[in-house]
This record gives C-alpha cells, structure tokens and sequence, in this order.
C-alpha cells in the first residue's frame, strides 16, 4: 500500500508538470585518485554507489582501462579490461569487458561480477545480436538499461536474473533508455521523440508511465531513483545542472568551488540516499558523494 502511494503521488505530480525550484542543502565528501595494485595512483570516472559507500567505476592508463571497485575505508580492487557501471547492496556488480578479437578488433561485453566470478549478461530471445547498454541493479539482482538492434532504435529493457526481460518504449517515443531502478522495481530513464533529439525524463512502474522535464531546459536525462522516490538526474542548457526531484520540487545541486554546470550527478543508493557525482575544478575533474534534502 505505501509502494502504491507513493507511486500514484509521484506519477500525479509529474503529471502537472511541476515548476518548482530550489537549491538543495547538501553536504559533500570529495574522492581522491584511486591506488591501482601494481600501477600506482590514477585519476578515475566514479559511476555506482550502494548504501555501504562502495562506489564502482572506471580509471583509464595509457593502454588499459580498470574497472575498479573502492570499498567504504579508501581500498580499491581493480579489474583490468573492464568498466564497471552499478553495484547493488548485496554486492553484484554490472559493468562491460573489453578483448581483442584476431585481427585487432575490439569487442566490448555487458558482464556481472558476483565476487571475482565474472559472467556475462545476455538478453533471453535475443541471442548475441543487440548491441546493450546497462543503466542500474537493484538488491533482487534485476537490471535496467537499453538494447539496439542493426537498423532499429534503442529500446529500455528490464532483465531478471533468470535472463528473461521485457522491452521498455516510451509511448510515442523513438529511443528509450532505462538508466535506474529502486528495489520497489520503479524505473528511471530518459527518451527521443521520433521528430526530435531532445532527451526527457521518463518514470515507469508497473505498466504505467510520467514524463518528467526540468523546466526550461533542452534536455533531461534521469539517472537514478531511491526507494524513498528521490529521483536525480542533469539538466542540460549551455552546460549541465545536475538536481533531484522529491515531493514536486526540483532542487539543484550545487557543488562547491567547482566550474559553473561542470557538475553531473551519476547514482544514488536505494536506502540511504547517497548521491554520487562528478565536477571539475580549476585542478581537474573529481568526484563527490552528497548526502542532500
């Protein structure tokens, strides 16, 4: 009953289009470089955060990317050959492996990582042929992102960890992309329409769909939503506003010292609410975690 609330309270206000804006009050924890194992210390691209502070991402050197993993005290494990995109609280984590293949090319595989076991993410039905981008996991191991087929669109898809999977399409919309879920299964994402590149926000849950803009923007892409329904994303108008979304307002989120709409928001954990970013200052780019309201 209260998961049905709340998504009929979210779902009605983005029905109406709410203007509301304000600045949210947020307290920030700023990320050093990672210590790769046998490389030494790298700048790196956060992406995941669970409630547990484990953030997973991306550093890159001159010849390989490393997935890495950076636990709570400031340890990392490094993957080589791999991003790493989203980690659930019970410690699964979705990301892509690179290899060459003979003859030089490069061929880039969604995979799972429970552990050191790694395995790849296939999309029942669909065989090895579409082309998958991965958005979120959520703590029952099901994940969200998107899929392409050669001449075809981009459709959303939400996967249960027996493979099966259902597509996602914005209704009336030409490519549709599923960029976060909450344990509650409510999704989060973005879409095209067939006449226009601009992005928006989309809500889905159980069948049912909200479109959710900032207002006076060329583009919304939403990212993540917390069990709480705290939806974040980046608004996109001659740089890029990262904000959340609660209780019909759009609050910006503005992170200290750094370069005007340089910041982006990428994850938040599903219980506790933890926000993590990106922003560059005058000394290069860095990433945060916020906690904000």
């Amino acid at each position: 009953m209260r998961r049905a609330a709340l998504l009929s309270l979210i779902l009605l206000l983005c029905s109406i289009a709410a203007l509301a804006q304000t600045q949210a009050s947020c307290t920030f924890a700023f990320l050093p470089k990672v210590e790769i194992p046998n490389v030494g210390s790298r700048s790196w691209s956060p992406v995941g955060i669970n409630d547990f502070g484990t953030i997973v991402g991306v550093a890159t050197t001159s010849t390989i990317k490393y997935g890495i993993i950076r636990w709570a005290g400031g340890g990392v494990t490094a993957f080589p050959r791999t991003f790493l995109v989203a980690r659930n609280n019970k410690g699964i984590t979705i990301g892509f492996s690179f290899a060459k293949v003979p003859g030089g090319t490069l061929t880039v595989k969604p995979i799972l990582l429970n552990g050191t076991t790694i395995s790849d993410i296939t999309l029942n039905g669909l065989g090895n042929g579409p082309q998958i981008l991965l958005g979120g996991i959520n703590k029952w191991g099901t994940i969200v992102g998107g899929y392409r087929r050669a001449g075809a669109g981009l459709s959303g898809f939400k996967r249960w960890p027996h493979g099966g999977f259902i597509s996602l399409n914005f209704p009336g919309g030409l490519d549709t992309v599923a960029s976060g879920i909450n344990d509650n299964g409510t999704i989060v994402g973005s879409y095209t329409f067939a006449a226009s590149s601009l992005r928006h926000g989309f809500i889905y849950d159980n069948g049912q769909w909200a479109n959710l803009k900032f207002p006076n923007v060329h583009d919304t892409i939403l990212v993540g939503i917390s069990n709480a329904g705290v939806i974040i994303g980046n608004a996109f108008e001659e740089g890029t506003t990262p904000f959340l979304y609660e209780n019909g307002t759009f609050k910006i989120i503005s992170v200290p010292n750094a370069i005007p709409r340089s910041a982006a928001v990428r994850s938040i954990s599903p219980k506790g609410g933890l926000i993590l970013g990106t922003a560059t200052f005058d000394s290069g780019r860095q990433g945060f975690i916020a906690t904000c309201r």
